[in-house]
């Protein structure tokens, strides 16, 4: 919890003096880079992504004895393109490259080394905005979401969001609900389906004529879940993950391109084993830095 009061204190201190005095009245501007855009009839989106993030955890045995630490760094570049079909509907693609590494410590004095690279699951979406503000006082979008399981050891997976949004002139609010199902595992292994929910809240402040800063927060918790490897089975159960981040954004090109940098914390939680394997992955943690470029044509 202190770290988390450290991150918003941190988040709070980098809000920069407005340049411009603050306008509450209602817009229907639609900002690039605000988190409730979507493209108008015609218009395509695009999002060029490159991040960097590094996380951190370790093993407990059920005994008490903390017998691994674990650590990864990755490198990331993902695209996101959106079609606007109508001026409320769109539909989407995106895909990413990713480069990580792993490093393993054990309490005897061993350590093991992993990496993995290659393409992601490529996602296809949808998105339609059921009221938009302007005939109500909010904007109200759904999106669904569909993932193959084309990479090995990977699930199959379909989401589903709804997000309520209020856009002024200066600032927009946004919450949002969504759930993922994860299924038809793609591996040599038996996995259990399993479900993540999430609730977000996002905000866009823009203080002055080309820049704003962006700021949210996420909870999410995944469903319990059975694994069975070479005969072996272990249950799985996994504690509420709490995700921060804070952004900021400068238009190169007023509402065409925008270029952002964004920092994010993961306060993960504990993930408990019993079954086959007996202990607790426990003080989990991540670090992202990514480097947004969006563009609208």
């Amino acid at each position: 919890m202190r770290r988390l009061l450290s991150f918003f204190a941190f988040a709070c201190a980098v809000l920069p003096v407005p340049a411009m005095a603050f306008d509450w009245s209602p817009d229907t501007t639609r900002y690039l880079s605000d988190p409730s855009f979507v493209p108008k009839k015609g218009q395509i989106e695009s999002q060029s992504i490159y991040s960097y993030s590094k996380s951190s955890a370790k093993w407990v045995y059920i005994s008490g004895a903390n017998t691994e630490n674990s650590s990864s760094s990755s490198n990331e570049f993902q695209e996101v393109l959106r079609y606007g079909v109508t001026d409320r509907l769109t539909v989407g693609l995106n895909d990413n490259y990713h480069a990580s590494h792993g490093k393993a410590t054990y309490a005897s004095g061993g350590e093991t080394d992993s990496s993995s690279f290659g393409l992601g699951n490529p996602q296809v979406s949808s998105s339609y905005r059921l009221v938009p503000q302007g005939k109500s006082p909010v904007s109200v979008d759904t999106e669904i979401s569909y993932t193959p399981n084309i990479k090995k050891n990977s699930y199959q997976s379909e989401g589903g969001v709804i997000a309520v949004s209020r856009e002024m002139v200066s600032l927009t609010l946004l919450a949002e609900v969504g759930a993922n199902h994860s299924d038809s595992y793609n591996g040599s292994d038996t996995m259990d389906d399993v479900w993540e929910y999430y609730y977000e809240m996002a905000s866009q402040l823009r203080f002055a004529k080309r820049w704003a800063l962006n700021s949210g927060i996420t909870f999410s918790k995944t469903t319990s879940q059975t694994a069975v490897s070479n005969g072996n089975t272990t249950n799985y159960s996994y504690d509420m993950n709490v995700d921060p981040y804070v952004a900021i954004q400068y238009g190169l090109v007023p509402n065409k391109v925008v270029l952002g940098l964004q920092y994010a914390h993961g306060f993960t939680g504990d993930e408990h084993l019993s079954g086959y394997y007996n202990g607790t992955w426990t003080d989990r943690s991540g670090d992202t830095v990514a480097l947004h470029l969006r563009a609208l044509f």
